[in-house]
């Protein structure tokens, strides 16, 4: 009987082997998670990505005299205690920028929303504001920039007798300093959905 069990042995091999503890993880294991874990939060801290371009140099909201619809005054304290999107525009009541002043209108729930305000700026005096946006429903501000320092300081304009200013948008901080701004071809009928995006991002809760 002996010699059969040993026979047996010898053909069927040894017994399996006992599986081995795997053990705790190692370090190499708990670096790996350690950082795939800051993988994570730093994709979920990430920057946003932004349509519009940060300034070069930082430009504060500065010292003018402008008037809106009404005629009423309107200067830096306007300009400060909230986000603002200012948008410059060549002419009132013309197509180019009705177009876009539509658009602000159409989204200006969104704006409000964020507690940001919408101010366009042109250099038709107030009654033309006034007329256009009677005639579009506009509710946000419509500035008539009086002493043409908001072109000039933003670059809507080169000079001072410059006739009208450039398609330009800046957006303000809440403490009146250029957070973004949006120059070249500018899209009239998609713009102001790309600020809105912007000012998401930014401005989001």
């Amino acid at each position: 009987m002996t010699l059969l069990v040993a026979a047996l042995s010898f053909f069927t091999g040894c017994a399996e082997p006992t599986p081995k503890d795997s053990g705790p993880a190692t370090d190499d294991t708990a670096s790996d998670t350690a950082a795939d874990t800051a993988t994570d939060t730093a994709t979920d801290t990430a920057a946003p990505k932004l349509i519009g371009t940060p300034p070069e140099a930082a430009i504060d909201a500065p010292e003018f005299a402008a008037q809106n619809r009404d005629g009423a005054a309107r200067g830096r304290a306007d300009l400060l205690g909230q986000p603002t999107v200012m948008w410059f525009f060549p002419s009132a009541d013309t197509p180019g920028c009705t177009i876009e002043g539509c658009g602000y209108r159409e989204l200006q729930s969104h704006f409000d929303a964020l507690g940001v305000q919408i101010v366009g700026v042109g250099f038709n005096p107030p009654e033309d504001m006034q007329a256009w946006a009677v005639d579009q429903s506009f509710t946000y501000e419509l500035w008539t920039d009086t002493d043409r320092t908001l072109a000039m300081t933003y670059g809507a304009a080169k000079r001072v007798d410059q006739p009208s200013p450039s398609r330009i948008t800046m957006l303000l901080d809440a403490e009146g300093r250029l957070l973004l701004e949006y120059v070249g071809a500018i899209d009239t009928g998609t713009h102001p959905g790309d600020v809105l995006a912007d000012c998401e991002a930014l401005f989001g809760r």
